[in-house]
């Protein structure tokens, strides 16, 4: 079944790709290409020789009949070409207003026809282009090949997960680990929008010109200026969290005990610096439900906070930091209460480090959120903490 569904995503994949560039060929490709060669093409006054309108029963749309004619270099010459697209059909706004355009020409006395100088017989009388179908071309290409691209990275790791016998790494991640991550995330968004949303507003007004262009293309580069800002953001970040080095939390016993010990270590590449102080909190949230148009607003009620210090120096330990909270009173364990409350037992450690990539002297900053449970076990560090002067207590409280 897995497969079948790898194989089904691929497939998208592979549409989305199609499509995607079929509508970028189409609606955006084709007539810039179009337009770009009447770059050339030079003004001359034309005359009006017929300007008619007819429905095509099929669609019920309107067809305009225009025939017009020019002279070049003193040869006359007559055609019937509208715009880069071929007659004018009255379908849409931009038809309209080309269709607008040339009447009022005719009724103010002044047609202008757009020549070709190397080929007089080659002309029309309008060379903008439907910006607002470019606009759509370039959306429709754009965002089938970002889903197309995250399709393609989630069957990547799904292979990559498969053939991996090495699994997740052990231990709690840090809630700085994960920072660095969702403002990537964020920036994605910004620069994603950034890329479909600029060439779609530069060529939905292409036709027009004057501070209007000016200022829609200016308001619409904020997306990928703030999308390149928050990455260089998250970049320097990862960097920082990299300096020191991943600090995932062990647990022992792998569940804190709300009557007993919550105890444990992480393992840390970088050199410590003089005393760490372990804070451990006990919360109580609760989602307080409003019916004003604010939304619902959430409270956090402190239940228990204690402190200890753990000094790395000398304790044959290398570079592991241990801490060890027990004899406190019995605090709910963590989870769900109901469908609004819930219990957040949480640990941060502070203290000051030599980072083990640069040698510089850090402030070190991580915290965890932690499981505890029911139950009035003891730890196995506890043993290793026994006589040692290291360990001071200090700020133990329940609230």
């Amino acid at each position: 079944m897995k497969t079948i569904k790898t194989l089904l995503i691929i497939i998208v994949t592979l549409t989305l790709l199609y499509l995607g560039l079929l509508s970028l060929s189409s609606l955006v490709i084709k007539p810039i290409s179009q337009l770009l060669k009447t770059v050339e093409y030079v003004e001359v006054p034309a005359d009006l020789l017929e300007f008619q309108t007819y429905k095509y029963t099929p669609e019920g749309l309107t067809h305009v009949s225009i025939k017009y004619s020019y002279e070049f270099l003193g040869k006359n010459y007559q055609a019937s070409k509208v715009n880069v697209d071929g007659n004018l059909v009255l379908k849409d706004k931009y038809s309209f207003n080309v269709y607008k355009g040339i009447y009022d020409q005719y009724e103010n006395g002044r047609l202008i026809a757009f020549v070709d100088p190397k080929n007089p017989d080659s002309s029309l009388l309008n060379r903008s282009i439907d910006g607002g179908a470019s606009a759509a071309g370039w959306m429709g290409f754009s965002v089938s090949w970002i889903i197309a691209f995250y399709l393609a990275l989630w069957v990547k790791r799904r292979v990559q997960t498969k053939k991996s016998t090495l699994g997740s790494k052990p231990g709690i991640a840090s809630f700085e680990s994960n920072a660095p991550g969702i403002l990537g995330l964020v920036a994605q968004v910004f620069l994603l929008a950034g890329i479909v949303l600029v060439p779609c507003l530069s060529l939905s007004v292409i036709s027009d010109l004057g501070i209007k262009v000016f200022i829609v293309i200016s308001v619409s580069f904020i997306f990928p200026v703030m999308g390149w800002f928050i990455y260089r953001y998250s970049h320097r970040e990862q960097a920082r969290f990299d300096e020191i080095g991943d600090t995932r939390l062990h647990l022992k016993p792998e569940e804190g005990m709300n009557q007993g010990d919550i105890a444990g270590y992480f393992d840390m590449k970088s050199k410590p610096l003089g005393e760490f102080i372990f804070t451990l909190r006990c919360a109580h949230s609760k989602k307080i439900r409003t019916s004003s148009r604010q939304g619902d607003s959430k409270i956090t009620e402190l239940l228990h906070v204690e402190q200890v210090g753990f000094n790395e120096t000398g304790s044959g330990s290398g570079n592991r930091m241990m801490f060890l909270f027990h004899g406190f009173k019995k605090s709910p364990a963590s989870g769900a209460i109901n469908n609004d409350e819930s219990i957040i037992w949480t640990l941060a450690c502070e203290g000051r480090v030599r980072a083990f990539k640069t040698g510089r002297e850090l402030e070190f900053k991580r915290s965890w959120r932690i499981p505890v449970v029911e139950g009035t076990k003891e730890s196995l560090i506890r043993h290793w903490f026994t006589g040692q002067p290291e360990l001071n207590v200090s700020n133990s409280s329940n609230i």
